[in-house]
């Protein structure tokens, strides 16, 4: 027999909380250096309404996407994904 674990409510609103916090700092950096939804695309390998999705927070950014971004923008990994208030 399998058992399913499910989540939580508690737990589906953090990780909802960490979606829509790595869409803002999405939107930031995107805002600091003058890029729109196409360019993160082409950086990232993703559809421009993927990245739309990102910064709304609507899906989770993956791992080898929010690698790419944080080495392209030179920011933190930790920070992109909402998890530092401030760049070290």
């Amino acid at each position: 027999m399998i058992k399913y674990i499910i989540p939580k409510e508690k737990e589906l609103k953090s990780v909802k909380k960490l979606s829509e916090n790595a869409g803002r700092r999405l939107t930031e950096l995107m805002f600091i250096n003058n890029i729109d939804d196409t360019y993160v695309a082409k950086i990232v390998g993703r559809e421009r309404s993927v990245v739309a999705r990102y910064r709304s927070g609507t899906i989770e950014m993956p791992k080898d996407v929010i690698v790419k971004l944080s080495q392209r923008f030179g920011v933190s990994k930790l920070w992109l994904m909402g998890f530092l208030d401030l760049e070290s």
